[in-house]
Formats: C-alpha cells, sequence, structure tokens
C-alpha cells in the first residue's frame, strides 16, 4: 500500500524485507560500502488528491538544491522531489502539457517547455516558485541551457502557419531576446558550450542548423541522413552526434567546423543518445531492434552491439560508476550497461511505460519517469563515490557548498571535477560541479564535495 509521502513498495517476504532493510541501515548507519551493484531503491507515486503529475515525460535535476522536477504530458504542474529523502516537497504550476525541461546552473532556475500552452515557465530553484511565464512558438517540444551565453533555446514544433522555430531566453533577465527561424518538425536540442552554439535537428529538411549562442541565428545547416531525431555533444573531441531514425544511422559533426565527418551505422531506429565521459564512448539506442549500440569516439567504430529490453527509448550515464542505464518501454524495466566491458551487468524492474532518465551525482541514484504508471522510480547504485550516512530528514538536506571564484578554480586543475550533470570536466564553468576526493587508506573512493563556482 502507498505510504502516505507518496511512495510504493514492491511486494516482497515480509521476512526477507525485515531482514535486508535492517542489514541496509545497519551498513548506511555506519558509513560501509553494501558492494557493487545496482537495486531499485523505492517508487514515488505522482498521483494524488490535487492532481499531480500524470503522465511523467521529462526530468531535470537542480544540482544547487540536489532537487529533482518532474513535468506531464497530461499537466499543468511540475512536482518538486527532494533528492535526498526521495519526498515531494513542492508542486508549481506551469503551462499545460510540460514535455521538456532543464536547469540553469548560473541563475538555479528550472525552465519547461509547456507544448498545449506556447509558454515556456520559470522555476525560481530556490523558493521552487513559477517566477515568469514567457511566450515560445507553437507546440514547444524541446528546452535546452547554454551556460557559455546563458541563455535557454526552446525549439518549437509550429503549426498552420506558423513555421517551426527556437525562442531564445536570456536568463539573467527572463525574457525572450530572439525567435530563430529552423527547419523543425519534432526537434531535438543540443547545446556546444565549447564553442558557444546551439543545435537543432530539422526532420524534414534532413539538416541540423546551426545556431550561433552570441548573435541568435543561426550559422549553418549541416546535412545529415533521413528523420533526425537525437543530439549528444563530446566534449573531449567537439563532436556532435545526431541520431537518424530513418537512415539507420549516427551522424557525427565537427564542432568547430560545422560540418559533417563520417556515420556510424545503427541497426534499427536510432532515437537515443549518451555520451560516455571517461570511456570516450558514444551509446545510441536502436528502438526496433532492442539492443544498444556502443561506438568509440576516437575511431567512431562500432565496438559492439549489447542486447536489452523491448523499445529502448531513452539513455543515462553515471560518470561515478561508469555506467550507462537504458529505459525498456516496452518492458517496463531498465539495462544497466558496464562502460567498461560494454555488457548488461543488472536488468531492473520499475514502472509502467518508462520513458525519461536523469542521473543525481550527489546521491548517485537514477530517476526514471514511468508514463504509464505515473510513478517515479529510485533506482540506486552502491558503488558511490558520496559518503554515506543515514538518509536526512528534508529540513537537514543541504549542505553548504564550498564557494570559489574563477580565479581560484586553477586550484582544483589537479582533482577530479564532475558538473552538475555527473561530467567528468577539466575546466569547471560558472556554476555547481562536484569534486572528489582521494581514495580512503582501504581504497574506496573519496568522498564528493559541492562546489560552486562563481563569475
Amino acid at each position: 500500500m502507498p505510504r502516505s509521502r507518496g511512495l510504493v513498495r514492491h511486494p516482497t517476504s515480509s521476512n526477507n524485507r525485515a531482514v535486508g532493510l535492517k542489514a541496509l541501515l545497519c551498513a548506511l548507519a555506519l558509513g560501509v560500502a553494501i558492494g557493487h551493484g545496482q537495486w531499485l531503491e523505492e517508487t514515488i507515486s505522482l498521483s494524488d488528491s490535487l492532481g499531480g503529475v500524470t503522465r511523467p515525460r521529462c526530468l531535470a535535476y537542480n544540482a544547487a538544491n540536489n532537487t529533482l522536477y518532474v513535468g506531464g504530458a497530461d499537466s499543468s504542474r511540475v512536482i518538486a522531489i527532494d533528492g535526498a529523502t526521495d519526498q515531494k516537497i513542492a508542486r508549481i504550476p506551469t503551462g499545460n502539457s510540460v514535455i521538456s525541461m532543464c536547469w540553469s546552473s548560473i541563475e538555479n532556475e528550472i525552465f519547461t517547455a509547456n507544448y498545449n500552452a506556447a509558454t515556456a515557465t520559470v522555476i525560481d530553484g530556490s523558493t521552487n516558485a513559477n517566477i515568469a511565464t514567457l511566450p515560445t512558438g507553437i507546440c514547444p517540444s524541446a528546452i535546452c541551457y547554454n551556460p557559455t551565453s546563458n541563455k535557454v533555446y526552446c525549439a518549437n514544433f509550429g503549426a498552420y502557419e506558423e513555421s517551426a522555430s527556437v525562442t531564445v531566453i536570456d536568463c539573467a533577465a527572463n525574457q525572450v531576446v530572439a525567435s530563430v527561424a529552423t527547419g523543425g518538425y519534432m526537434p531535438a536540442l543540443c547545446c556546444n558550450p565549447t564553442d558557444n552554439k546551439v543545435y537543432c535537428t530539422s526532420f524534414e529538411d534532413v539538416g541540423v542548423d546551426v545556431i550561433d549562442g552570441t548573435t541568435n541565428s543561426v550559422l549553418t545547416t549541416v546535412a545529415v541522413r533521413r528523420y533526425p531525431t537525437a543530439l549528444c555533444f563530446n566534449p573531449r573531441s567537439d563532436r556532435i552526434y545526431c541520431a537518424n531514425g530513418g537512415g539507420c544511422n549516427v551522424s557525427v559533426i565537427d564542432g568547430l567546423k560545422d560540418s559533417a565527418i563520417t556515420i556510424i551505422s545503427a541497426t534499427s531506429w536510432p532515437n537515443a543518445l549518451c555520451y560516455n565521459t571517461v570511456s570516450n564512448k558514444l551509446y545510441f539506442t536502436n528502438a526496433l531492434s532492442a539492443c544498444v549500440t556502443v561506438a568509440d569516439c576516437s575511431s567512431n567504430f562500432v565496438l559492439r552491439t549489447v542486447a536489452v529490453g523491448n523499445r529502448p527509448v531513452a539513455l543515462c550515464y553515471s560518470s561515478i560508476n561508469n555506467k550507462v542505464y537504458c529505459a525498456n518501454r516496452d518492458d517496463d524495466n531498465v539495462s544497466v550497461i558496464d562502460g567498461l566491458t560494454n555488457q548488461v551487468v543488472r536488468t531492473i524492474a520499475v514502472g509502467d511505460y518508462p520513458v525519461a532518465l536523469c542521473y543525481n551525482p550527489q546521491q548517485n541514484r537514477v530517476y526514471v519517469a514511468n508514463s504509464g504508471s505515473s510513478t517515479i522510480s529510485v533506482i540506486r547504485d552502491s558503488m558511490t563515490a558520496i559518503e554515506e550516512s543515514p538518509r536526512p530528514q528534508a529540513s537537514s538536506r543541504k549542505v553548504e557548498p564550498t564557494v570559489l571564484s574563477g580565479s581560484s578554480v586553477q586550484s582544483l586543475r589537479s582533482s577530479v571535477i564532475y558538473d552538475a550533470m555527473g561530467r567528468l570536466v577539466t575546466n569547471p564553468r560558472p556554476g555547481v560541479c562536484f569534486v572528489r576526493g582521494p581514495k580512503t587508506e582501504d581504497g574506496r573512493p573519496g568522498a564528493v564535495r559541492k562546489i560552486v563556482v562563481t563569475r
């Protein structure tokens, strides 16, 4: 039975549950590593007497406040969930049908694309309050943040007489500053902070529009293959990958020259992409053949095709544990792929119709949005690099970060640094990042501390 705070436990033997729970609590209280492995920690129900969120479609993680945000296709609100306790802490009104979200690290704000309302909602990350509603084009369907220009880009599907476009929002002022005409139709977005560019797929024009982050204009359109549906950025080699569903391949684009370099073959309809910062590998789902392709980003060669569940639709990467998580929509489970061996190490049952994933590097958790059951599955990895302690109460969840100015960032250069999404970085930008300490005397990974880099 659901508990009062909206949690649903999967049925199991009461005796086994009691023994397992006691062992887990003892291990956490003593700060002892439980061992390698991933498991379903709990399931959070999003429906309640006040409406909640139904058919969750998108997730966004706020690293500054350790909070997860959930948007739904049939809802006019966003649910905020405490990253430490997994409790629902806020219900925030938005426009209708939130199908994409992103977090602005510099301003600590969450932006939502409200598909049916033709608006974008701005949420204050500290207070979880709706602080602005901004106009977009018709049917906004994808949204992303550019930390270099401190702008948010919202791709609009377009309809009737209005063509597809990208709405550009200044995050400091929370104002729309430009509308960029694009090829559009089922657009996907991707930011290249290295070159201050944003990429938008053009489904019908079989291309990728390159938008300049300074001038808010299209620099060029890179020709790709049929039905481009997803984008991903590789910061190590300044490459952009475009999944071409109809072409059954992935285009590799040079981020500096804005030109297609080569293609990587897929099995069938690639529709989700993920980059492994530790092993320098690209992963993409093959939606119609129940597998994930692993490619080496140095050679652009396929290393392996990994069998997963039916209709894989979303990917998520954990840099702390070098694992890739794959949501298998039709099998209601998540496959966990080892980033070193390229093998599935675990398959975890989740809720009905999983469609989106999000990683929390501070708690080493992966969140799964289950559209069919209107729930969030919380997956935990026991091989965590973060110091464990008993789960805190919501009132004590905030740990004061270390604040460094831009000139002081040099002191971190010899450390292992992750950005707010858990990606390995060498030159942290303004915003939140995480620094991993040295290994302990018994060889376990060091603790992770939060750093806020100011301008």
